[in-house]
Protein backbone atom coordinates (compact mmCIF):
# COMPACT_ATOMS: atom_id res chain seq x y z
CA UNK A 1 0.00 0.00 0.00
CA UNK A 2 1.11 3.93 -0.68
CA UNK A 3 0.11 6.13 1.29
CA UNK A 4 1.05 10.30 0.51
CA UNK A 5 2.60 11.61 3.77
CA UNK A 6 0.03 11.65 6.53
CA UNK A 7 -0.44 14.45 8.83
CA UNK A 8 -0.55 13.82 12.63
CA UNK A 9 -1.51 16.07 15.30
CA UNK A 10 0.47 16.08 18.34
CA UNK A 11 0.39 18.15 22.24
CA UNK A 12 3.03 20.93 21.24
CA UNK A 13 4.89 20.31 24.30
CA UNK A 14 5.67 16.58 22.70
CA UNK A 15 7.57 17.90 19.98
CA UNK A 16 9.63 20.21 21.94
CA UNK A 17 8.45 22.89 22.28
CA UNK A 18 8.48 25.52 25.54
CA UNK A 19 4.25 25.63 25.63
CA UNK A 20 3.74 24.38 29.28
CA UNK A 21 2.64 26.08 32.18
CA UNK A 22 6.16 26.30 33.70
CA UNK A 23 7.81 27.31 30.39
CA UNK A 24 9.16 23.59 30.13
CA UNK A 25 8.34 21.00 27.95
CA UNK A 26 8.03 17.58 27.63
CA UNK A 27 9.29 16.41 24.68
CA UNK A 28 9.43 13.11 23.44
CA UNK A 29 12.18 11.33 21.82
CA UNK A 30 10.22 9.11 19.27
CA UNK A 31 7.37 12.02 18.27
CA UNK A 32 10.45 13.83 17.71
CA UNK A 33 13.30 11.74 16.29
CA UNK A 34 10.96 8.61 14.25
CA UNK A 35 7.04 10.26 14.12
CA UNK A 36 9.11 13.77 12.52
CA UNK A 37 10.95 12.28 10.02
CA UNK A 38 7.94 10.31 8.64
CA UNK A 39 5.38 12.12 9.16
CA UNK A 40 3.82 15.90 9.15
CA UNK A 41 3.33 16.64 12.52
CA UNK A 42 0.82 19.12 13.30
CA UNK A 43 1.48 20.48 16.73
CA UNK A 44 -1.22 21.97 18.62
CA UNK A 45 -0.85 23.96 22.93
CA UNK A 46 -4.92 24.50 23.05
CA UNK A 47 -3.91 26.50 26.63
CA UNK A 48 -1.61 29.00 24.52
CA UNK A 49 -4.24 28.58 21.81
CA UNK A 50 -6.98 30.09 24.37
CA UNK A 51 -4.47 32.82 24.99
CA UNK A 52 -3.05 31.57 28.00
CA UNK A 53 0.54 33.26 28.44
CA UNK A 54 3.99 30.67 28.99
CA UNK A 55 4.82 30.69 31.67
CA UNK A 56 0.89 30.86 33.77
CA UNK A 57 -0.79 29.93 36.21
CA UNK A 58 -1.59 26.11 36.21
CA UNK A 59 -5.38 24.83 35.58
CA UNK A 60 -6.58 21.37 37.01
CA UNK A 61 -9.69 19.34 36.64
CA UNK A 62 -12.30 20.16 39.00
CA UNK A 63 -15.85 18.10 39.58
CA UNK A 64 -18.04 20.70 40.54
CA UNK A 65 -21.62 19.58 40.97
CA UNK A 66 -21.18 16.73 38.68
CA UNK A 67 -19.55 18.26 36.03
CA UNK A 68 -15.40 18.48 35.03
CA UNK A 69 -14.22 21.90 34.42
CA UNK A 70 -10.76 23.24 34.10
CA UNK A 71 -9.96 25.88 36.65
CA UNK A 72 -6.98 27.35 38.33
CA UNK A 73 -5.13 25.55 40.97
CA UNK A 74 -4.16 28.77 42.97
CA UNK A 75 -7.35 30.92 41.70
CA UNK A 76 -10.52 28.43 41.24
CA UNK A 77 -12.18 31.70 39.56
CA UNK A 78 -10.05 30.95 36.62
CA UNK A 79 -12.25 28.78 34.66
CA UNK A 80 -10.88 28.08 30.80
CA UNK A 81 -13.39 25.21 30.57
CA UNK A 82 -15.94 26.37 27.51
CA UNK A 83 -12.40 28.43 26.24
CA UNK A 84 -10.77 25.06 25.47
CA UNK A 85 -13.86 23.45 24.21
CA UNK A 86 -14.39 26.32 21.56
CA UNK A 87 -10.99 26.09 20.57
CA UNK A 88 -11.33 22.13 20.20
CA UNK A 89 -14.24 22.32 17.79
CA UNK A 90 -12.37 25.06 15.60
CA UNK A 91 -9.58 22.98 15.53
CA UNK A 92 -11.34 20.03 14.40
CA UNK A 93 -12.60 22.51 11.88
CA UNK A 94 -8.75 23.20 10.79
CA UNK A 95 -7.41 19.68 11.00
CA UNK A 96 -9.68 17.56 8.61
CA UNK A 97 -6.51 16.19 7.07
CA UNK A 98 -4.97 14.47 10.09
CA UNK A 99 -4.99 10.62 10.68
CA UNK A 100 -4.08 10.34 14.11
CA UNK A 101 -3.83 12.66 17.61
CA UNK A 102 -0.99 11.90 20.05
CA UNK A 103 -2.02 13.86 23.27
CA UNK A 104 -0.16 14.44 26.06
CA UNK A 105 -0.95 12.13 28.86
CA UNK A 106 -2.44 13.43 32.51
CA UNK A 107 -2.99 17.15 31.23
CA UNK A 108 -6.29 19.27 32.19
CA UNK A 109 -5.95 19.61 28.88
CA UNK A 110 -5.03 17.16 26.64
CA UNK A 111 -5.28 13.78 28.63
CA UNK A 112 -7.53 10.85 27.62
CA UNK A 113 -8.26 9.19 30.71
CA UNK A 114 -5.13 9.37 32.59
CA UNK A 115 -5.73 13.58 34.50
CA UNK A 116 -6.55 13.49 37.81
CA UNK A 117 -9.80 15.26 38.94
CA UNK A 118 -10.13 16.81 42.02
CA UNK A 119 -13.67 16.03 43.62
CA UNK A 120 -15.98 18.59 45.85
CA UNK A 121 -14.72 16.70 48.90
CA UNK A 122 -11.17 16.87 48.16
CA UNK A 123 -10.25 13.46 47.19
CA UNK A 124 -8.50 12.92 43.95
CA UNK A 125 -8.89 10.57 41.63
CA UNK A 126 -7.34 9.43 38.06
CA UNK A 127 -8.89 8.52 34.93
CA UNK A 128 -10.30 11.95 33.98
CA UNK A 129 -10.04 13.26 30.00
CA UNK A 130 -8.71 16.98 29.65
CA UNK A 131 -11.51 19.15 28.32
CA UNK A 132 -9.65 19.56 25.14
CA UNK A 133 -9.12 15.73 24.30
CA UNK A 134 -13.06 15.09 25.13
CA UNK A 135 -14.27 17.67 22.74
CA UNK A 136 -11.80 16.37 19.70
CA UNK A 137 -13.37 12.54 20.35
CA UNK A 138 -16.60 14.32 19.86
CA UNK A 139 -15.81 16.14 16.78
CA UNK A 140 -13.76 13.76 15.34
CA UNK A 141 -14.72 10.48 16.43
CA UNK A 142 -13.47 8.22 13.93
CA UNK A 143 -10.20 9.97 14.72
CA UNK A 144 -7.29 7.45 15.99
CA UNK A 145 -5.95 8.86 19.24
CA UNK A 146 -3.53 8.08 21.82
CA UNK A 147 -1.50 9.20 24.41
CA UNK A 148 2.57 9.31 24.31
CA UNK A 149 3.01 6.98 26.86
CA UNK A 150 1.12 4.20 24.34
CA UNK A 151 4.51 4.64 22.03
CA UNK A 152 6.49 3.10 24.82
CA UNK A 153 4.71 0.17 24.67
CA UNK A 154 5.29 -1.84 21.43
CA UNK A 155 1.88 -3.72 21.36
CA UNK A 156 0.11 -0.60 22.09
CA UNK A 157 2.16 1.23 19.43
CA UNK A 158 1.29 -1.09 16.89
CA UNK A 159 -2.60 -0.93 17.71
CA UNK A 160 -2.19 2.86 17.08
CA UNK A 161 -0.46 2.76 13.65
CA UNK A 162 -2.63 0.23 11.76
CA UNK A 163 -5.73 2.64 12.87
CA UNK A 164 -3.73 5.32 11.67
CA UNK A 165 -2.56 3.84 8.29
CA UNK A 166 -6.02 2.45 7.45
CA UNK A 167 -7.13 5.72 8.45
CA UNK A 168 -5.15 7.84 6.12
CA UNK A 169 -6.42 5.25 3.35
CA UNK A 170 -10.02 6.19 3.70
CA UNK A 171 -9.16 9.79 3.60
CA UNK A 172 -6.88 9.26 0.43
CA UNK A 173 -9.63 7.67 -1.04
CA UNK A 174 -12.16 10.42 -0.34
CA UNK A 175 -9.77 12.59 -2.42
CA UNK A 176 -11.13 10.76 -5.38
CA UNK A 177 -14.84 10.19 -6.92
CA UNK A 178 -16.31 6.79 -5.26
CA UNK A 179 -17.90 3.96 -6.80
CA UNK A 180 -19.47 0.68 -5.10
CA UNK A 181 -16.42 -0.82 -6.72
CA UNK A 182 -13.83 1.50 -4.68
CA UNK A 183 -15.92 0.56 -1.21
CA UNK A 184 -15.41 -2.98 -2.04
CA UNK A 185 -12.00 -2.77 -3.05
CA UNK A 186 -10.91 -0.75 0.34
CA UNK A 187 -12.69 -3.50 2.26
CA UNK A 188 -11.43 -6.48 0.33
CA UNK A 189 -8.24 -5.43 1.03
CA UNK A 190 -8.65 -5.25 4.68
CA UNK A 191 -10.52 -8.16 5.57
CA UNK A 192 -7.40 -10.04 7.46
CA UNK A 193 -7.26 -6.45 9.58
CA UNK A 194 -10.73 -6.86 10.19
CA UNK A 195 -11.00 -10.90 10.73
CA UNK A 196 -8.39 -10.35 13.58
CA UNK A 197 -10.44 -8.82 15.47
CA UNK A 198 -13.53 -10.91 14.82
CA UNK A 199 -15.51 -12.96 12.08
CA UNK A 200 -18.69 -11.33 12.96
CA UNK A 201 -17.20 -7.52 12.88
CA UNK A 202 -16.68 -8.97 9.11
CA UNK A 203 -19.64 -10.37 8.38
CA UNK A 204 -21.29 -6.94 10.01
CA UNK A 205 -19.42 -5.11 7.67
CA UNK A 206 -20.19 -7.47 4.83
CA UNK A 207 -24.09 -6.65 5.24
CA UNK A 208 -23.45 -2.72 5.60
CA UNK A 209 -22.06 -3.36 1.73
CA UNK A 210 -25.10 -4.89 1.15
CA UNK A 211 -27.34 -2.02 2.11
CA UNK A 212 -25.80 0.07 -1.29
CA UNK A 213 -28.87 -1.65 -3.56
CA UNK A 214 -31.33 0.02 -1.47
CA UNK A 215 -29.59 3.12 0.22
CA UNK A 216 -26.93 6.25 -1.22
CA UNK A 217 -23.53 5.36 -1.77
CA UNK A 218 -22.51 8.37 0.65
CA UNK A 219 -24.95 6.90 3.56
CA UNK A 220 -23.35 3.63 3.33
CA UNK A 221 -19.92 4.87 2.94
CA UNK A 222 -20.47 7.08 6.66
CA UNK A 223 -22.47 3.81 8.03
CA UNK A 224 -19.37 1.61 7.30
CA UNK A 225 -16.13 3.55 7.79
CA UNK A 226 -18.07 4.48 11.11
CA UNK A 227 -18.50 0.82 12.11
CA UNK A 228 -14.99 0.05 10.99
CA UNK A 229 -13.23 2.58 12.93
CA UNK A 230 -15.11 1.53 16.23
CA UNK A 231 -14.01 -2.05 15.54
CA UNK A 232 -10.56 -1.35 15.38
CA UNK A 233 -10.20 0.33 18.55
CA UNK A 234 -10.59 -3.52 19.85
CA UNK A 235 -6.25 -4.52 19.65
CA UNK A 236 -6.42 -7.73 18.48
CA UNK A 237 -4.81 -10.71 20.39
CA UNK A 238 -2.68 -13.21 19.73
CA UNK A 239 -4.54 -15.68 18.95
CA UNK A 240 -6.53 -13.31 16.16
CA UNK A 241 -3.41 -13.19 14.90
CA UNK A 242 -2.66 -16.98 14.85
CA UNK A 243 -6.24 -17.46 13.61
CA UNK A 244 -5.15 -15.25 10.24
CA UNK A 245 -1.76 -16.62 9.97
CA UNK A 246 -3.45 -19.66 9.32
CA UNK A 247 -5.89 -18.70 7.31
CA UNK A 248 -3.74 -18.01 5.43
CA UNK A 249 -2.01 -20.69 4.92
CA UNK A 250 -4.61 -22.93 4.55
CA UNK A 251 -5.20 -21.01 1.16
CA UNK A 252 -1.87 -22.11 0.08
CA UNK A 253 -2.01 -25.20 1.39
CA UNK A 254 -1.77 -27.07 -2.10
CA UNK A 255 0.74 -25.06 -3.57
CA UNK A 256 3.51 -25.54 -1.18
CA UNK A 257 6.42 -28.27 -0.03
CA UNK A 258 5.67 -30.70 2.52
CA UNK A 259 8.85 -29.30 4.44
CA UNK A 260 8.28 -25.23 3.52
CA UNK A 261 4.32 -26.17 4.88
CA UNK A 262 6.29 -27.60 8.26
CA UNK A 263 8.17 -24.92 8.61
CA UNK A 264 5.68 -22.07 8.30
CA UNK A 265 3.32 -24.28 11.03
CA UNK A 266 6.08 -24.55 13.27
CA UNK A 267 6.56 -20.55 12.73
CA UNK A 268 3.24 -20.13 13.77
CA UNK A 269 3.55 -22.23 16.77
CA UNK A 270 6.82 -20.26 17.73
CA UNK A 271 4.77 -17.18 18.12
CA UNK A 272 1.26 -18.60 19.14
CA UNK A 273 4.26 -19.46 22.48
CA UNK A 274 5.63 -16.72 22.24
CA UNK A 275 8.42 -17.68 21.49
CA UNK A 276 9.02 -15.08 17.97
CA UNK A 277 7.30 -12.37 16.68
CA UNK A 278 4.28 -11.87 14.22
CA UNK A 279 6.69 -10.93 11.41
CA UNK A 280 8.43 -14.19 11.23
CA UNK A 281 5.63 -16.42 9.88
CA UNK A 282 3.87 -13.51 7.67
CA UNK A 283 7.88 -13.29 6.18
CA UNK A 284 7.94 -17.08 5.23
CA UNK A 285 3.97 -16.28 3.62
CA UNK A 286 5.14 -13.16 1.67
CA UNK A 287 8.34 -15.23 0.51
CA UNK A 288 5.81 -18.32 -0.89
CA UNK A 289 3.26 -15.71 -2.56
CA UNK A 290 6.16 -13.81 -4.03
CA UNK A 291 5.81 -16.32 -7.28
CA UNK A 292 1.86 -15.80 -7.02
CA UNK A 293 1.68 -12.67 -8.42
CA UNK A 294 -1.96 -13.31 -9.08
CA UNK A 295 -3.03 -14.77 -5.20
CA UNK A 296 -5.49 -12.37 -3.93
CA UNK A 297 -3.86 -12.36 0.20
CA UNK A 298 -1.22 -10.35 -2.24
CA UNK A 299 -3.29 -7.46 -1.52
CA UNK A 300 -3.94 -7.95 2.20
CA UNK A 301 -2.55 -5.07 4.08
CA UNK A 302 -2.54 -6.80 6.79
CA UNK A 303 0.17 -8.98 5.19
CA UNK A 304 1.78 -6.47 3.10
CA UNK A 305 2.55 -3.36 5.86
CA UNK A 306 3.96 -0.15 4.25
CA UNK A 307 7.44 0.47 4.34
CA UNK A 308 6.16 3.66 6.41
CA UNK A 309 5.04 1.06 8.82
CA UNK A 310 8.33 -0.69 8.83
CA UNK A 311 10.22 2.43 9.42
CA UNK A 312 8.18 3.06 12.34
CA UNK A 313 9.28 -0.19 13.44
CA UNK A 314 6.24 -1.43 14.39
CA UNK A 315 5.62 -4.93 12.68
CA UNK A 316 5.83 -7.51 15.24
Amino acid sequence: MVYDRLRIGVSSCLTGQKVRYDGETKAHEFITGTLAEIFDLVPVCPEVGIGLGVPRPPVALRSMSGTVAAVGVDNPDLDVTLALRDFAYTAARELPAIAGYLFKSRSPSCGLGSADVSLDSGEVISGGYGIYARAILRAMPLLPVAEETCLDDVECRHHFFEQVFIYQHWLQLNQRSWSKETLQEFHCCHEYSIRARSDEAWKGLNAILRLSGNHTLAGVKQCYITTLMNELKRPVSRYGHVRMLKLATSALLHDIPGSELNALFASIDDYARGKTGRSVPASIIRKLLASRPDNILRKQVYLYPSDLEAGLRIWL
